[in-house]
């Protein structure tokens, strides 16, 4: 699990892919502490020590998760 914070102030955490969906979520909930419907994931890349959503040659594929603020 690392740790990426971006330059809005989000905070996601890496989870390698040989983890399912759930089990991503769960590790990564262990950093956040939220009700899991609050968390989103989708697939990223990263290389080195930076993360990417767009696919290319030589990057690493992860799951990324992020906590989801809902507005009111």
């Amino acid at each position: 699990m690392e740790i990426y914070k971006a330059e809005d102030g989000r905070t996601f955490i890496v989870v390698d892919k040989t983890f399912s969906k759930e089990e991503a979520v769960k590790e990564a909930n262990k950093h956040f502490k939220v009700k899991k419907d609050e968390l989103k994931i989708c697939e990223a890349y990263v290389r080195n020590d930076t993360l990417f959503f767009e696919a290319s040659r030589g990057k690493k594929k992860v799951w990324a998760i992020w906590h989801e603020r809902k507005v009111s």
